[in-house]
């Protein structure tokens, strides 16, 4: 609940440079469907569009599979009649005592649940898709503006969300172990905690998968400089290039590395 509420803050306070950010990579994607470059560049959105869909589709598995198991725990245990623990004033959520209003608590908390892990799941991917994206445009031109950018602006989140990763992993397993014998809490801990590795999984990959497109960029100015060959001008790129080249692009939630 801590993190949808982080979420919710982070993408209402960052919603004007968000845009900015998808905006430009309009602008790039424009770019990136001309010139002699075309070719190299769409065969790698091709190929960087297919692992990210396998990740989406993985982990909205898991989503979905958890979130049934969320709801059809009171028909699987006696102990817990509601999706989650919670008691209310007049024993309300008793369903010998009061059956409506306990459809009632059912079905809010079902649907809370249904709509925020939902969008959690949407809005998650629309942040990965956006260094997605930029992995991408490094086949066409250097953006290391928009790299600054998204890290400023990602920042607190990467930092939230890898201690919320950190508490979900040892609490998921802490409760898989304690609730050994019950297979029903164990496997819905059990899918918490894939879904948490996933998550992080998902952002590691296409960070890691930025950096190195980054490096190759850089190795490639090294192979294609020729000193004897081509004007002054197009020296000059070359040499800001290789600066550039020194300290390749990369994801990252400061002060951690």
């Amino acid at each position: 609940i801590i993190f949808i509420c982080f979420r919710l803050v982070f993408f209402a306070q960052y919603a004007g440079e968000l845009d900015v950010i998808i905006d430009a990579l309009e602008d790039i994607y424009h770019w990136s469907i001309k010139g002699p470059a075309t070719k190299e560049a769409q065969e790698t959105k091709r190929s960087h569009f297919l692992l990210f869909m396998a990740l989406i589709i993985t982990w909205f598995s898991f989503l979905i599979l958890f979130m049934l198991i969320k709801i059809s725990t009171p028909f699987w245990i006696e102990s817990q009649t509601l999706p989650f623990h919670v008691s209310w004033p007049f024993q309300l959520h008793d369903p010998s005592k009061h059956r409506i209003a306990y459809i009632i608590i059912f079905v809010s908390q079902s649907t809370t649940m249904l709509y925020f892990l939902i969008w959690l799941g949407v809005v998650e991917n629309m942040g990965v898709s956006l260094f997605f994206e930029l992995t991408s445009a490094l086949r066409v031109l250097c953006i290391e503006l928009l790299t600054d950018r998204c890290n400023h602006i990602f920042n607190g989140a990467f930092i939230m969300q890898m201690l919320i990763n950190f508490l979900l992993v040892s609490l998921s397993l802490f409760e898989v172990l304690a609730a050994k014998r019950n297979p029903q809490v164990a496997a819905e801990y059990m899918i918490i905690m894939l879904m948490t590795l996933g998550h992080l999984s998902f952002w590691s990959k296409f960070g890691d998968m930025f950096s190195k497109e980054s490096e190759q960029v850089a190795l490639a100015v090294y192979e294609a400089y020729d000193p004897n060959v081509g004007s002054k001008s197009i020296h000059r790129q070359f040499c800001f290039f290789i600066q550039r080249a020194q300290k390749p692009l990369i994801m990252r939630a400061s002060p951690f590395p």
